[in-house]
């Protein structure tokens, strides 16, 4: 009997390639042939199969019909050898009895024989001969005719089909090579010659054992099969493997003969596996192969380390022993059908080990076959980073809520009793009747008072600065104006002590810039102030100047004192808080301390600098410079105050609505105006503030921000939807408010409010606000 043919290719092929040849072979043998595809089902016979069963040429046999031919004591040893050759790899070759289509009667000899590709059996192939008659006379000359068919068919098949794709050899029972293919030449690299009577371990790479070769010769010696992987040498030194099955060949006479091996190069599978392999266990990041149940089938050491086991305890277990139970619908991502070359997206996890510890991974995983590998990464410890991050967060952002509602809570309420003191004092001042010693203690409580207040907003602002919370304002104003504003009160002050004070103002400090001329303003009173506190005898110089440079104007402002100065000589422009207090016997002259270091983090985030240079009793010089652009729009009238001589009757005939619910306060603001000639109203919540509003029609309304039923940001917008709804004049609402941050300020404009005055307000500021609202609406009704 003949040897198993061996195919890497499909059976769909194989099929038609036997039909040409075994039609070939019936015209030369006179022998019935019959070919079945495994895969499909599809079974062929030949024109002499068909002629021995009995049946025309246009039949189509299939597996069942072909088994039905055969006498019913025959029949279950015919199906047993088909079943054999199929799962075992097992030829057949018996005499059996049929029955034809004619009903007669006859002998066959069937012979069949796997074939395979890859070790798997892809088609079923034989011959079919009419014994009958030599049944009973020549059975022995049969047998051996019908071998030599088969041996014919099978070695035809194998050189023809496996010589282009495999490696094809032939050698002795001394394991001298007696036959090699062009294949092998091609990649060991001999020649025939070189190759022809030597013995296989020319090929030797020493890659493997003697208990290997001598397991291998034993097997084949006995007339089996074997098949493996060897790693051969070619003749320049280098390796390569492949794929190796040796059929030993029979004789007549069921000895073994010679030995016919077949090969197939697969170096770049076999290396490209070491590669894997190698970097799968040497790997640092977790790795781990489970099948689509989720049964682990080998995990390296980094996978082990995570879940805190080895891998002898966790091949064979589910993933699942290890997911945290929220995160197992997550799982469905890696065994869901895809493109073996797609690579999934990524699946979060959260392990636990056996003492219950958690980590949380990041895994992608690529399905292969029945297999699926999966790659992860731990990042557990980002997630706890983000985690603490996110915590600290979360409490510096209470912490700065808590902080900006209790700043803003104590500004509200030191504010609004302070309004009343410093209101009413401001209001005592003018008093005619006061006796010098009365007049100089309501002085001192309103400049107490003024103190106090300027003491708060720079604590205030200072938080701001601090958070990083400073909103600057991009509009055009005039240094020389601004500066003049700025030194106003600090002149004064510096005359009432003897002190001479001299403002010298470059005239380009005329033209418009752009900026923030509040802030400026702060910075320039800042140091004013200062230099007037610290400043006894001598005198204070301000100088501002200004350099052109395309759009660019440098702003440079300069403020000399001759006072204490600093207790050491200073030259920096690093300012930190700090307990003001005069070195020389000046100790009655305080603050907060926060002024320059608000000044200098002011003028640094408007891109510029402010610095200092002090001799310890010869007084500072404090130098801010600031860039600012050009205003884009010259502006061609000149920016004034609004023109009143004198506060004296300056609102007679305005009605003022004053919306505040604290009735100190409203006697305050009353008693601020008593001498303008307005006329006054007052409502004590927002409702009321609304029902004055359309009764009685206000030039001005004094809104206050923090009022029972109805606060002032509500009556505001009220009032403006009053307005456009009824196409009314535009009424002036101020927000009057001891909510004096820089958000509650952007609330009161959001509101519709067209300014904010802070408490406490002196009259000076109040009725200037006032005016100048007025003239404003005048000019836009104009």
């Amino acid at each position: 009997m003949g040897q198993k043919a061996i195919l890497d290719v499909d059976a769909a092929t194989v099929v038609e390639l036997q039909k040409v040849q075994m039609q070939a072979l019936e015209k030369a043998t006179g022998a019935g042939y019959w070919c079945l595809n495994v895969r499909s089902g599809d079974l062929w016979w030949s024109d002499k199969t068909k002629q021995i069963h009995g049946v025309n040429s246009n039949f189509r046999p299939d597996l069942e019909a072909a088994l039905n031919f055969y006498v019913q004591e025959h029949r279950k040893a015919v199906g047993a050898a088909v079943e054999t050759a199929m799962s075992e790899g097992a030829g057949w070759s018996h005499e059996f009895q049929i029955l034809t289509a004619d009903n007669e009667r006859i002998w066959v000899h069937a012979v069949g024989e796997p074939v395979f590709s890859e070790s798997e059996v892809i088609a079923l192939a034989g011959s079919f001969r009419d014994i009958s008659q030599s049944k009973t006379t020549d059975e022995t000359s049969q047998k051996l005719q019908a071998q030599k068919d088969e041996a014919v068919f099978e070695l035809t098949h194998v050189t023809n089909a496996l010589s282009e794709a495999a490696i094809v050899t032939t050698a002795g029972l001394d394991g001298k090579i007696t036959s090699v293919n062009q294949k092998l030449l091609d990649i060991s690299g001999y020649r025939e010659e070189e190759l022809i009577g030597a013995n296989h371990n020319i090929l030797n790479s020493g890659q493997h054992s003697r208990e290997f070769f001598g397991d291998l010769w034993s097997t084949i010696c006995e007339g089996k099969v074997w098949r493996g992987e060897i790693c051969n040498r070619r003749k320049n030194g280098r390796l390569y493997w492949v794929d190796t099955l040796i059929y030993p060949v029979l004789n007549d006479e069921g000895k073994v003969e010679k030995f016919l091996s077949i090969r197939f190069d697969v170096t770049e599978r076999v290396e490209a596996s070491k590669l894997v392999s190698n970097f799968f266990e040497m790997s640092m990041a977790p790795h781990c192969i489970f099948d689509r149940k989720g049964r682990i089938q080998q995990a390296n050491d980094a996978c082990c380390a995570l879940v805190q086991g080895r891998e002898a305890d966790l091949v064979g277990k589910s993933i699942q022993d290890f997911v945290v139970e929220e995160d197992m619908p997550n799982l469905g991502a890696f065994w869901q059908p895809r493109d073996e070359a797609h690579m999934g997206r990524t699946v979060r996890l959260r392990l636990s080990d056996a003492q219950g510890n958690v980590r949380h991974t990041d895994w992608q995983a690529r399905v292969f076959g029945s297999l699926v590998f999966a790659s992860g990464h731990d990042i557990t410890a980002e997630i706890e980073r983000r985690d603490a991050l996110a915590a600290a967060k979360r409490t510096a952002e209470e912490a700065s809520l808590s902080k900006s509602t209790f700043l803003a809570n104590i500004s509200h309420e030191i504010r609004t009793p302070l309004n009343a003191i410093v209101g009413v004092a401001d209001a005592l001042r003018d008093r005619e009747d006061l006796s010098e010693e009365y007049r100089g203690l309501v002085q001192m409580i309103f400049e107490s008072g003024r103190l106090l207040e300027r003491q708060m907003s720079d604590i205030l602002d200072f938080s701001k600065v601090e958070a990083g919370k400073v909103e600057l304002l991009c509009q055009p104003f005039s240094p020389a104006l601004m500066l003049q504003r700025a030194l106003a009160p600090h002149v004064q002050t510096a005359q009432q002590k003897g002190v001479a004070f001299d403002i010298e103002v470059a005239p380009a400090a005329e033209d418009l810039v752009m900026g923030d001329d509040m802030r400026v303003r702060q910075i320039v009173s800042n140091l004013a102030s200062n230099a007037v506190k610290f400043t006894s005898n001598g005198h204070i110089k301000t100088c501002l100047s200004c350099v052109c440079n395309g759009d660019v104007v440098a702003l440079n402002i300069e403020v000399c004192d001759t006072g204490v100065g600093f207790p050491e000589y200073t030259k920096t422009d690093k300012f930190d808080r700090f307990d003001q207090k005069g070195g020389s016997g000046q100790g009655e002259v305080t603050g907060t301390g926060l002024g320059l270091a608000i000044s200098s983090s002011l003028a640094r985030q408007m891109g510029g600098r402010l610095s200092v240079e002090s001799h310890p009793g010869a007084g500072s010089t404090f130098v801010v410079e600031l860039a600012l652009r050009k205003a884009p729009v010259p502006h061609t009238s000149a920016q004034k105050s609004p023109a009143h001589a004198g506060f004296e009757g300056c609102l007679q005939g305005r009605r003022v609505l004053i919306a505040e619910d604290i009735k100190a306060n409203q006697k305050v603001v009353a008693l601020l105006l008593k001498r303008t000639g307005c006329e006054i109203a007052f409502a004590g919540n927002g409702v009321e503030a609304l029902q004055s509003y359309r009764s009685w029609r206000p030039d001005v309304v004094l809104m206050d921000m923090m009022m029972p039923e109805m606060n002032g940001l509500e009556a505001t917008r009220e009032i403006r939807i009053l307005e456009e709804r009824k196409a009314l004049r535009h009424v002036p609402v101020i927000m009057l408010s001891a909510n004096a941050m820089r958000d509650h300020v952007k609330q009161a404009r959001d509101a519709g409010c067209d300014t904010h005055i802070s408490k406490p307000v002196n009259k000076k500021a109040l009725i200037t606000t006032i005016l100048s609202a007025l003239d404003a609406e005048m000019v836009a009704a104009e």
